[in-house]
């Protein structure tokens, strides 16, 4: 072997580092799409109910709204004996809208429990929903307190609700926020993996032995006896001063003589009606880093505690000896 193929294994296990940050980022961009949410980096601005309603009508389900004359409708939305939100409509164009106000955005509290009768000027960011018979419930209830008929407000009724109460709740913002904090993650996941890729001296496996010397001379020591060193099991490796060992996911380069406890552990893995038990193999440094490879038999991991062993007594050796020494 050559420091070429060090360096390469350590850029293969990185590449598939990229896969699920790549993923996500993407499922990311999906659930943006989906649920309608990357409007809300560009809300456009209506000033009155119809431009609201044609907003809704071109799939823009966010708006700024700048509306006036809205006459309270005697309904409200209830949890309890609380109100929540209060009904409000508005006629333009010879046309009614609902507006779904929040209690809080009315003022309304513990001391003022009465909706205004009329609010002249309201400026809110609301979402636009069209719910048919929500809006036959409120004209039915409508009509009723007005001495209107029915069938009359049915007629002129829009069946866009704009509603104010969905955005104040904050719902949609929460779930943005999450959506960008853990994307940024994601990107920022990648850059290093990236970085890392260009130049292995970032990577994640070398930064480690900063731990325990300089990271530059050690790496260049780990590559030159890698060069000249059989692997014990497949994937671990002892050189003449380091344990280096990887998985499908991850690489490990220790000093041997930072090396102060070796185990094994089993894991049972169920697939449809077949068990099978893989071991992974765990050595603890001075500084009590745990570093584990998974996946592999039984007997390679034994071979490699018992080299441990044989070359260095006074490694402890085994989950037991460990736990009662520590």
């Amino acid at each position: 072997m050559n420091t070429f193929h060090l360096q390469a294994t350590i850029k293969k296990i990185n590449r598939r580092k990229l896969i699920m940050p790549g993923f996500f980022i993407i499922f990311s961009i999906f659930i943006l799409y989906a649920t309608g949410l990357y409007h809300l980096f560009s809300v456009p601005v209506v000033e009155n109910p119809v431009q609201a309603a044609a907003a809704y009508h071109n799939r823009t389900p966010y708006v700024k709204a700048n509306l006036s004359n809205l006459h309270y409708t005697g309904v409200n939305r209830m949890h309890g004996s609380k109100i929540k939100a209060c009904y409000y409509y508005c006629l333009y164009d010879n046309n009614c809208y609902y507006v779904l106000i929040s209690a809080s955005a009315l003022g309304l509290n513990e001391f003022t429990s009465i909706p205004p009768a009329q609010l002249t000027q309201f400026k809110c960011s609301a979402k636009l929903d069209s719910n048919i018979s929500e809006i036959d419930t409120l004209n039915n209830l409508v009509s009723y307190n007005l001495n209107w008929t029915s069938q009359a407000l049915n007629m002129m009724s829009s069946k866009v609700l704009i509603n104010q109460y969905r955005m104040s709740q904050g719902r949609e913002y929460i779930l943005l926020a999450l959506i960008a904090l853990t994307t940024l993650l994601a990107i920022i996941h990648e850059i290093i993996i990236i970085v890392a890729l260009i130049n292995p001296l970032y990577s994640r496996t070398v930064l480690r032995l900063s731990r325990y010397g300089s990271k530059v001379e050690l790496y260049q020591t780990a590559c030159d006896e890698f060069e000249s060193s059989h692997a014990y099991a497949p994937g671990i490796t002892l050189t003449d001063n380091f344990f280096i060992a990887y998985d499908r996911h991850n690489i490990h380069i220790v000093p041997l003589d930072v090396i102060v406890w070796a185990y094994k552990f089993g894991t049972l893995h169920t697939r449809l009606l077949h068990h099978d038990i893989s071991y992974s193999l765990s050595v603890v440094a001075n500084d009590k880093k745990h570093y584990i490879v998974h996946h592999k038999t039984k007997d390679s991991v034994e071979l490699v505690l018992n080299a441990l062993q044989t070359r260095f007594p006074e490694i402890l050796i085994g989950y037991s000896a460990g736990k009662f020494q520590s």
